[in-house]
This record gives structure tokens, C-alpha cells and sequence, in this order.
């Protein structure tokens, strides 16, 4: 199981980043998103120092879909990481945050037209061109706009990732140019005729919670045959992006990917690969989310009156659930969690599931956890929750999103506020036909 690199216990409480976890969540309330910034910069530096050694002509994108906002990407500026974005929002929240434009490529199998010229005036690094149609946007507004665009094609090797069918986005999956029913091969003679494009690399992602590096192997020689086919693209650069999907164990029932392990392996396997085919040694590149940042959040949860329910066992709700965490609902994802304010004795645990607070029966956080008996008002902890949770939040049932705290050194600091009900109403209006007159009253 990943947990954040500085939680601790000290005389029977529970600190992390150097802050008490029950004293935070009494300063910001609950739920409560806690983000260890240690952990963040410690598991960036991993990637980059292992590339490092191994195969220094490399890149690393923060695939920031996981959890961005305008504080973590300073963090990731700062640790010398790129940014993979997959929306003009996300573009916007880099951009606005002073992030390098340079250092950031964009992703998404649907891009606007809005999206296109966006990332082409940011003059970011690459475009990562995901069907045929896009090709041709990007080409038409390129030479509207009078330059020439880098882009990266999304290529699909006939491959897939052995994971949760909504993790997957290998061969049987909405995006990319699918290699091996010749649409990937269709699009780079396509590009080889373009002036207005200019191709940096090639691209794939096979999937989310991958544990096996084997499958990236048989990725990387796919697509390598397939580049030394259109050698003459690869003149002036030659990019071999992989993706990210490592695994992460959010739970003591799940295996993360060992990247230390897997590196030196892939690294040689290209090596041989370029020299095979007679192909530029590519730069290696790669897009890790989940495993940067899920370690280092913890959730903090008020605990509600347990129930006893006939074929369910003991139940106790949170006073979050599917609104700031989807996950489990979503694809089963498993957790772990503690009591905050309760002493693991050995004799007083017993089996519990966690259920959320949402009206939704498929609301449940955790299934058939051994914690110690609880009352209402406990705190609960529930680990590695750092990325896919706040990103995927919602409103519904008119529950405010939580607030962010980053903690470090002993000291806490928001990265997003907790939403209020004023901030539920910000944007909604009662059309004329509806208003009252009281309305003006209530107003003031």
C-alpha cells in the first residue's frame, strides 16, 4: 500500500507533513483533502532521477488530468517536470500559473477548435493529434494562422493492458490512430505531406493501473517498427512517448508498478530497437499522474452513527462519499483507512463497510474493513486519495466540494478553498418569468 512519505503517529496521533491531521480538520472541516507536498516533489524527483541514469535524452509530463491546480504547477516547474494537459482549462490553469509553455504538450480525442488555436498561440510544445479529422483542423487553422505546428500522433499498438475495462485505452478504446487496422500508417503519410505540421514524435498509453512492464516492451517495439517506416519524419526530432498508468496500491489487495525495476529493461530494448531499424535514438518520454500524486493525499472524513443492515453487515456513512470520491463507484476502486482518534488495540476491531453520504445506494467507499468500534464524531483517514478524487468532484446533492490544504514543515497552506452554498448559487439565475417581488428583498 502507497501512503505519503511524512504520515506519522506520535503519542497516539496522527501527523502528516509535520501537521496533525484532527487539528486540520477542526481549522477547515470535513471532508477534507490533505496533500503531503514532500511526497509530490519526492516521487517526481524518483522519475527523473531514475531517468536520469538510465537514459538521459528523456522527458517526464506530469499527466496533471490526476489533480492540477495552480499550486502544483508550480510544484511540478519547480522539480524540472513537463505538463501533459487534455483541455483548454487545464491549459488555462498552467498558462495562468506561469508554467512553461514549452514544457507542456496537449492531449484529448475531441480538442475544440478553441482548444487547437489556444495551444498553438501558447506555442506549447507538441499537439498530440488523436484521429484523421484533427489532423486536418490542425492543418487548416496552422496555415490560417501562418505557422507551422508541432504535433506527437496518438498510435494505438493492438495491445491491452490487463486492468479494469474503464482503465483501458489500448486497441479497443475510443483514441488514437489503431496500428494495426492501418489508420496509424494512413496518418503519417497524411503528415509527410503537410507543410503546416511538424512532426516531433509518436505516442501511446495503454491504460491506468498497468503492473506489468512487460506490456510496455511489446508497446515500444510496435511503435518503433511503425516509425522506421516513415523515417525521413524523423530528420530534425524523434520523440517515443509511452504514457503513463503505473500502478499505484491504494489498498493492501493491490501491487504497484516498479519503475526502478522496469527502466533499465526498456531503456536497452530501444537502444536495440533504433539500431535495428536505423532510426535516431528517440527521446524518451513518459506521463505519470496517479503514481506522483495519489500517495500523497488522505481524506478526512466525520463519521456518522453506525447501522446494522440485513445482508450488508455494520454500515457507517461519511459525511462525504461519491461527490468528492467517484472511484470506487466509478471501477470498484479498493481503499484503505484508519480512525484517526482511535488506538488499533488488536481486540476491538471489527469488520465495517464505509458508505457515503449521497442518495445513491452505490455510494460506498469502502467495503469490509476491520476498524476499531467508532462512534459518531470519529475522524476517519482514508489513504492515497490524491489523484482522480477532487478532479472528478461534483455538487451532487447540493454538497459543496471540499476544500485542498497542501501540508509541509508543519505547516498547512489551501490550494483550493472549500466551497461555501453562496459559492452553489454563484452561477444561477431565476429567469424573469419566475421572479417574485420579494426577490428584490432577498437580495439585500
Amino acid at each position: 500500500m502507497d501512503l505519503p512519505c511524512t504520515l506519522e503517529k506520535r503519542d497516539g496521533e496522527y501527523f502528516l507533513g509535520g501537521c496533525k491531521l484532527e487539528e486540520l480538520s477542526r481549522e477547515y472541516g470535513t471532508p477534507l483533502l490533505v496533500m503531503d507536498e514532500e511526497t509530490i516533489r519526492d516521487k517526481a524527483r524518483f522519475y527523473l532521477d531514475n531517468l536520469e541514469k538510465n537514459y538521459p535524452q528523456s522527458n517526464v509530463y506530469y499527466a496533471s488530468k490526476a489533480f492540477l491546480n495552480m499550486g502544483i504547477c508550480r510544484i511540478m516547474e519547480e522539480e524540472g517536470m513537463g505538463l501533459d494537459v487534455v483541455s483548454g482549462g487545464e491549459l488555462y490553469t498552467a498558462l495562468s500559473a506561469g508554467f512553461p509553455p514549452e514544457r507542456i504538450i496537449m492531449h484529448g480525442n475531441n480538442k475544440s477548435r478553441r482548444d487547437i488555436i489556444q495551444a498553438i498561440r501558447a506555442n506549447i510544445r507538441a499537439i498530440v493529434v488523436d484521429n484523421e479529422d484533427e489532423l486536418d483542423r490542425i492543418s487548416r487553422i496552422g496555415k490560417a494562422m501562418g505557422c507551422r505546428v508541432p504535433v506527437m500522433l496518438r498510435v494505438v499498438p493492438a495491445l491491452e493492458a490487463v486492468t479494469h475495462p474503464h482503465l483501458q485505452t489500448g486497441m479497443g478504446s475510443k483514441f488514437g490512430f489503431k496500428i494495426h487496422q492501418g489508420q496509424a500508417k494512413k496518418a503519417l503519410k497524411k503528415l509527410s505531406e503537410e507543410e503546416t505540421m511538424k512532426p516531433v514524435g509518436l505516442h501511446c498509453h495503454l491504460g491506468s493501473q498497468i503492473t506489468d512492464g512487460e506490456i510496455y516492451l511489446r508497446a515500444a517495439e510496435e511503435v518503433m517498427q511503425l516509425a522506421a517506416g516513415f523515417r525521413e519524419l524523423w530528420q530534425d526530432e524523434f520523440a517515443l512517448n509511452l504514457g503513463g498508468g503505473f500502478a499505484v496500491a491504494h489498498s493492501d489487495q493491490e501491487e504497484s508498478f516498479s519503475f526502478e525495476r522496469f527502466l533499465p529493461g526498456i531503456s536497452e530494448k530501444i537502444k536495440e530497437l533504433s539500431f535495428e531499424w536505423d532510426l535516431p535514438l528517440p527521446t524518451l518520454e513518459f506521463e505519470p499522474g496517479r503514481s506522483i500524486m495519489a500517495p500523497a493525499g488522505i481524506t478526512l472524513y466525520s463519521l456518522g452513527a453506525p447501522k446494522k443492515v440485513e445482508n450488508l453487515g455494520k454500515l457507517i456513512p461519511v459525511d462525504g462519499g461519491m461527490s468528492d470520491n467517484i472511484r470506487p463507484a466509478l471501477y470498484e476502486a479498493d481503499y484503505n483507512a484508519f480512525v484517526v482518534n482511535k488506538n488499533y488495540d488488536g481486540r476491538s476491531r471489527e469488520k465495517v463497510t464505509i458508505t457515503g453520504r449521497l442518495c445513491e445506494s452505490g455510494d460506498i467507499l469502502i467495503r469490509d474493513i476491520m476498524l476499531p468500534r467508532t462512534e459518531a464524531g470519529d475522524l476517519l483517514a482514508v489513504t492515497c486519495t490524491g489523484a482522480y478524487t477532487y478532479p472528478m468532484a461534483s455538487n451532487y446533492n447540493g454538497l459543496p466540494r471540499p476544500a485542498v490544504v497542501l501540508v509541509g514543515k508543519g505547516k498547512a497552506s489551501i490550494l483550493i478553498r472549500g466551497e461555501t452554498f453562496e459559492d452553489l448559487l454563484q452561477r444561477q439565475e431565476i429567469p424573469a418569468h419566475l421572479q417574485k417581488e420579494e426577490d428584490q428583498y432577498l437580495a439585500l
